[in-house]
């Protein structure tokens, strides 16, 4: 399920100087922002980190555990704030303009990997030949529709096989259908080296990916 995200404007990563503490200010305490404005007065900040901290006999400081939290939840929401700004930009610009802009711009955005791991986490992975009725169906009953809209996108594919680690199987090769029309999933598995020669010598190798999307 997809974590609830702090109110966090679209222009988060713009914000300077005055406007940037207030923003800070919504979400953490009166304290953690005069530190951030204080980081580069040293002097100052020997009264700020009694208020924020409890000093070691050694002469370090350990933050207070609810200013650490406010910290926290800031920085983890900013973070999924920017992987959700670039999961909407490769949906939209596709994976060639992504990392054109990924690397001409750096820090802007993370990197496909990250955005692969998050959707992964969130169950939002495409899985060879599952229809995700139960998703479906509890999208559906969250925006409250009984209606909705069907597509089909098709697309040439590299001619390739390659071994999915999450179910366990081969994928690249024309699944058969069952009784009612739908893909196997998880058909090509096996541990012998015989039978994935044999499904190389005797099953078609998919050359076209289909993706079935409903819209409210």
């Amino acid at each position: 399920m997809t974590e609830t995200l702090l109110s966090i404007p679209l222009n988060v990563l713009d914000l300077r100087d005055n406007d940037f503490f207030m923003f800070i200010g919504q979400f953490c305490s009166q304290d953690v922002v005069e530190y951030l404005k204080l980081l580069e007065d040293y002097l100052e900040l020997i009264d700020v980190k009694k208020k924020l901290a409890f000093r070691r006999s050694d002469g370090s400081y350990l933050i207070k555990i609810g200013v650490q939290y406010d910290i926290n939840e800031l920085t983890k929401n900013l973070r999924n704030a920017l992987i959700s700004k670039g999961q909407m930009t490769n949906d939209l610009a596709g994976r060639k303009a992504y990392e054109f802009l990924r690397i001409n711009i750096p820090g802007s955005l993370p990197s496909l990997t990250t955005i692969q791991t998050k959707l992964a986490k969130e169950g939002l992975r495409a899985v060879e030949g599952e229809f995700r009725y139960n998703d479906m169906i509890k999208y559906m009953s969250t925006v409250n529709s009984k209606f909705a809209f069907c597509a089909e996108d098709r697309t040439t594919a590299e001619r390739k096989i390659i071994y999915d680690t999450r179910s366990n199987s081969f994928v690249g090769f024309s699944p058969p259908l069952d009784e009612y029309g739908m893909p196997r999933m998880k058909y090509f598995q096996t541990d012998s080296i015989e039978d994935l020669q044999c499904w190389f010598e005797q099953e078609d190798i998919s050359k076209l990916l289909n993706l079935y999307m409903i819209q409210p």
